[in-house]
Order: C-alpha cells, then structure tokens, then sequence
C-alpha cells in the first residue's frame, strides 16, 4: 500500500493493531505507532483504542496507559480496554483503580467493563471485591449478567476452593449455563481435587461440547488423581467410541 502511494486512514491502522494484538507482535506495533503519529491519526479513538488493546496483550501495559492518557477523547471502549489490559495482566487493584477511576469520569460502566473488571478480580484473588462488583451489575448499573459474568465468578469462587458456592450461583443462573461456565467449574474441581462435583460438571460439558478432547482428557485425569482409574479408562474409551479425536501430544 505505501509503495503504491495508497494514503492509509484509521481504520487501516486499527485493523493493523488488531493483528498485531492478535499474534503479540509488539515490535511491529510500535512501528505502527510511530506511523499514527506521523499520519496524524493517533487521535482518532479507533485507532488510539486499537493501540492501547495491542499494547495491554503484548504486556506493554505501561505504554498502553500511556496512549490512554495522551488520548483528546476517552470513549467506553478505551476505558474498557485499559481495564482489559490490567485485568489480563495480572493487576487487579490497578484494574479496579481504571474502573473507579472511569465512574469518577461519569463513564457508565457496560457489560464488556464488567467481563474485564470480574475477570481481573479472579485473577489477582479479590474474592470480596469480585463478589461486590457482580452484586452491583444489576442493583447500580442495571446490567444484566450474560454467561460470561458467570463464567468469571464460578472461576473466581472457584480458584478460591469455595466449589459450594460456585455451583451454587450456577444453579441460580437466570440464562441456561454455557460450557465456559461449567468449564470455568471442570477446572476448579481438578484444582481443589473434588473428582465428584468434577464429573457432574464434566457431564454438562459433554452434552453442550460433545466432540471437544479435552473435556474428556481433564475428567479422565480428575478420575486418575483421585485414584479412581476405572472410571479414568472409561472416559478414556469414550474418547474412541464418540468418535473423538485425540490430538498427537495432548496431556492424559
């Protein structure tokens, strides 16, 4: 396109960042951050969004609240993105700082913020917080949870051993539980050990992602662990007769 003399606009650059996000390249985004600048398009919140999320998966977070700061214009993506960015790198409090911090802008929180904001509460342990934020979706913010908040509370009580109350808010889901739901719970039972609750989670898994491997690989290891090695064989042999495919190298 530069050799042809094409003038790229913004949404060139945001589709290049989202790429470059994608595949982590960091090298190749920040050339195409100088680029922005150079063209004048680094304040277009598009493009200044794009670059933000391509530096928070990179792990640049400092850059990314760089750019936040250097923005004419914050809009609730780039609030949302920030968020993201700390939530997806492990810093929690510094996540929860962005969201007070965006209340304070008179910015309404959405349902993308509140993904980020609980997925950066399991993260980083805040159980009381995390437990906070989802209670005030609906009372504050009159945001419906979706299966994604579930998913990120059932992980976060999940991480922290407490599996009763993790099924719990499973069973008093308004929506029907998605497989990152019961997933989110397969795994915090192989973390905690509880081969019982595992298999009840596994089953619900098995009827929404039938022909997915590692579902049945991580209960036939759950199994195993818990030294129940015929029921390990079993979902082993069920792998073959559902017509799964194991791929070479996966773990089990």
């Amino acid at each position: 396109m530069r050799r042809e003399t094409t003038r790229a606009d913004w949404s060139t650059y945001a589709c290049c960042l989202s790429a470059c996000a994608s595949l982590s390249a960091l090298q190749v985004g920040s050339q195409f951050h100088s680029l922005l600048v150079r063209s004048g398009h680094i304040h277009n919140s598009f493009a200044g969004n794009a670059l933000i999320s391509a530096y928070a998966k990179c792990g640049r977070i400092l850059e990314a609240r760089q750019v936040f700061d250097e923005m004419i214009c914050q809009d609730i993506v780039s609030w949302n993105a920030l968020i993201d960015g700390y939530a997806s790198n492990g810093h929690g409090t510094e996540a929860i700082s962005v969201f007070r911090e965006m209340e304070a802008n008179n910015v309404r929180p959405d349902e993308v913020t509140f993904v980020g904001i609980l997925s950066a509460c399991s993260h980083a342990g805040l159980i009381d917080e995390g437990l906070e934020f989802f209670n005030s979706m609906t009372k504050e913010y009159s945001v419906k949870p979706v299966a994604e908040h579930y998913a990120c509370m059932v992980d976060l009580l999940g991480r922290a051993g407490r599996l009763a109350e993790a099924l719990e808010l499973v069973k008093r889901m308004h929506i029907q539980p998605s497989a990152g739901v019961w997933g989110a719970l397969l795994g915090a039972c192989r973390l905690h050990k509880n081969h019982e609750l595992a298999r009840f989670a596994a089953e619900k898994l098995f009827l929404l992602e039938p022909h997915k491997t590692s579902n049945y690989v991580m209960l036939s290891n759950i199994s195993a662990e818990a030294g129940k090695w015929d029921e390990a064989e079993k979902t082993r042999v069920s792998i073959s007769e559902k017509g799964v495919h194991k791929p070479p190298g996966l773990a089990g």
